[in-house]
């Protein structure tokens, strides 16, 4: 009777985070990038990108420094987010389309271990590279509130577009939009 009353503790658990994930991002969607703040003279004011050092899923480190010069594309997901899963095709067709036009993408996985993130990518495979943000330190310095959200860097290293929500990132207009950043 314990390891009933047990398992419905869990599933309730379970299903209380996900409601609350789910509701976190509703809220949050319905603004679909965060707006650039300005400086006294209306112009963007750009907020540098955070330095991050994390590990690939074969041991390999990465840090920011690493893409120097490049449009960063950064897209911060989870398996347990079906809007994630959504757009991962999407940034595949993208990511084919954009890898010899001078810009990088990366998937930072918030918060689960390598095996969880591995066995996950055997059922969606992502193209380009993804590291592991296990402790959640790099999702909380690129000020991440919900899943997915996608950050656009620019070659200086300047954020400059927040993206909360999946998007069609192999359109036309998408791709048009990302190999004019310099």
């Amino acid at each position: 009777m314990q390891q009933i009353t047990r398992k419905y503790q869990v599933v309730l658990v379970k299903l209380i985070f996900i409601v609350f994930s789910c509701s976190s991002y509703l809220a949050l969607a319905q603004t679909s990038s965060q707006s650039t703040p300005k400086n006294q003279n209306g112009s963007q004011q750009l907020e540098n990108a955070v330095n991050f050092k994390l590990l690939d899923l074969q041991n390999n480190t990465h840090q920011l420094a690493d893409f120097e010069g490049k449009t960063l594309i950064v897209n911060f997901w989870a398996s347990w987010c079906g809007p994630c899963r959504k757009e991962i095709p999407a940034m595949n067709r993208a990511w084919a389309e954009l890898k010899d036009k001078n810009v990088a993408m990366l998937a930072i996985n918030y918060g689960e271990d390598k095996d969880s993130v591995a066995a996950f990518i055997k059922d969606y495979p992502i193209d380009f590279t993804v590291l592991l943000d296990e402790s959640n330190v790099t999702s909380q310095d690129w000020k991440i509130m919900a899943m997915p959200t996608t950050v656009i860097v620019n070659s200086k290293g300047q954020i400059i577009e927040r993206i909360l929500g999946p998007r069609e990132w192999d359109s036309e207009e998408m791709l048009k939009a990302i190999k004019s950043i310099r």
